[in-house]
């Protein structure tokens, strides 16, 4: 489920216990937030992870982007053409951001557009690069 049209949030279930969990970009603190769903409308406090200094994120988007069995985030990077992934682990917590660096001037678009575009059961994405009118394509090969 996507929470605003610049997807700055997203829900889903990452811990696998029958409650949503939420995902939120915050462009104004360079980081985003993860609350675990509890019971029905309730949740833990905030997990806060760093996207990068002014990175401005403006878009998240969630998968299984390592072969793993948890769920991952994507965060898309306004300010500084790049997009990070934060890889899920079984103790309902995301590694810290790991960045990949884009082209100077890419001014990424606000969204990150997910399929199987090599059709072999994996996630793979593109990123839309206004700046530099260009897409950028991320396959899953192992």
């Amino acid at each position: 489920m996507i929470c605003s049209s610049r997807r700055r949030c997203v829900v889903n279930d990452f811990n696998r216990d029958s409650h949503p969990d939420v995902v939120i970009g915050n462009s104004g603190t360079d980081s985003i937030n993860v609350f675990l769903g509890i019971e029905k409308f309730s949740f833990t406090n905030q997990t806060t992870y760093s996207t990068g200094p002014v990175s401005s994120p403006y878009s998240v988007t969630i998968d299984y982007f390592n072969n793993g069995r948890k769920l991952d985030i994507i965060v898309v990077n306004y300010n500084d053409n790049n997009f990070g992934l934060l890889l899920g682990h079984d103790n309902e917590i995301f590694d810290n951001v790991m960045l990949e660096v884009l082209e100077y001037g890419s001014h990424l678009f606000f969204f990150i557009v997910l399929a199987d575009y090599s059709n072999n059961g994996k996630m793979d994405f593109y990123i839309a690069k206004k700046g530099i009118d260009s897409l950028t394509i991320y396959l899953q090969t192992s």
